[in-house]
């Protein structure tokens, strides 16, 4: 009975969920050290996190990843360093929060034990097989490319391409236009200055007059 009324107390709940979010950070900063990632890499060898749901991976085994390093943001998500793409984990370890690994732990992993990557656990002569391209009696179809990943990547390839050049054109145009600019302003500055000096002689030219006609006026006095 206790035990469901501290259950129940809002407060204690909220203090074991700070509780856990703390561990949880220890934990993504303990998995960095070199005694957390040999813990990590016997766990990833033994296939504790799963594998990844791809049929072209064979069951290759994952890495869990978060996909934001703030709390309360994410899930964890895993890893698949065969074709590198990310996935849903299995259930048990759904509601784990994503901070407590980051995104940055499984390149850090592969980094530390090159030995883990895929391609260096082939046979010789042998590659990762990663795009499934349709054949019919092993001859390839006209017009079907397989793989819809490789043309996402290829889309956003081709799209980054043109925003670069887009980008590229935009900035040319903005100089352009800011050395026109830059060009009246500095015309219309001449032009006010001849205009302002002009005004002065004619000033000077007129007081010169002005002055002539007093003598002479004095002289015939």
């Amino acid at each position: 009975m206790k035990g469901l009324l501290i259950l129940h107390d809002k407060r204690f709940l909220e203090v074991y969920q700070e509780a856990s979010d703390i561990y949880g950070l220890l934990h993504a900063r303990f998995i960095f050290t070199s005694k957390g990632s040999a813990i990590m890499r016997e766990r990833y060898l033994q296939g504790k996190f799963g594998h990844c749901p791809r049929i072209y991976c064979e069951k290759q085994n994952v890495i869990p990843i978060g996909l934001c390093e703030d709390l309360k943001t994410a899930r964890i998500k895993v890893f698949c360093p065969r074709c590198e793409e990310v996935y849903m984990p299995k259930k048990k370890c759904a509601d784990i929060d994503g901070a407590y690994f980051g995104k940055s732990f499984p390149q850090f992993l592969l980094m530390t034990y090159p030995d883990l990557h895929p391609k260096f656990q082939l046979l010789p002569d042998t590659q990762i097989q990663v795009d499934f391209e349709p054949t019919l009696f092993g001859f390839k179809i006209a017009g079907k490319q397989g793989s819809k990943m490789k043309k996402i990547e290829q889309q956003q390839q081709y799209n980054h391409i043109i925003t670069q050049s887009n980008i590229q054109q935009i900035e040319q145009n903005i100089i352009k236009q800011e050395q026109k600019q830059y060009q009246i302003q500095k015309q219309q500055q001449k032009e006010q200055q001849d205009q302002q000096s002009h005004q002065q002689q004619q000033s000077d030219q007129n007081k010169e007059k002005s002055h002539k006609k007093k003598n002479k006026k004095k002289h015939k006095q």
